[in-house]
């Protein structure tokens, strides 16, 4: 047990303090028993939060009795990933990236194809549409490059 020690508090920290004891013991500003989370505060009381997740990463939320859970879980996009194990947390935001850059690099390469940039690409008098994008492998690094914004240099 710790011992108490006796500090002596300067005029200003005590007017202080007892000004926050007249406010804790005044009315509350919504008073209303339909509503019971407006309470008069007690003194020195404080209201304890449970965690959403705890410390050690344990989570606090459990789904019990709901109708149609499967729906209503996946209809919270929130919920569903702080639900999920680490790992699948990882694969998906990995898939998603991967299907972005490929759908991205699909539609970049189809334009280069529908504009002659694949058919034309040794002739010099030629502008092509987009640049580099001579391949699908082209057309995925030209879609990575673009949407990490990391540059595009020179190939």
């Amino acid at each position: 047990m710790r011992k108490a020690t006796a500090v002596a508090l300067s005029p200003s920290v005590a007017n202080l303090l007892a000004a926050q004891r007249m406010l804790d013991l005044e009315e509350p500003l919504v008073k209303s028993k339909k509503y019971p989370f407006f309470k008069t505060p007690r003194i020195g009381s404080r209201r304890i939060r449970n965690r959403l997740v705890q410390k050690q990463g344990i989570c606090n939320i459990s789904l019990r009795n709901v109708p149609k859970q499967r729906r209503k879980y996946f209809s919270d996009i929130f919920t569903t990933v702080i639900e999920m194990k680490w790992r699948w947390c990882l694969l998906y935001f990995s898939l998603s990236f991967l299907i972005s850059w490929t759908f991205f690099a699909s539609l970049y390469y189809s334009i280069g194809k529908h504009h002659g940039d694949l058919d034309n690409r040794f002739n010099v008098s030629w502008t092509p549409c987009i640049v580099n994008v001579h391949s699908e492998i082209n057309a995925f690094l030209f879609s990575f490059t673009t949407q990490t914004t990391i540059g595009y240099g020179f190939r």
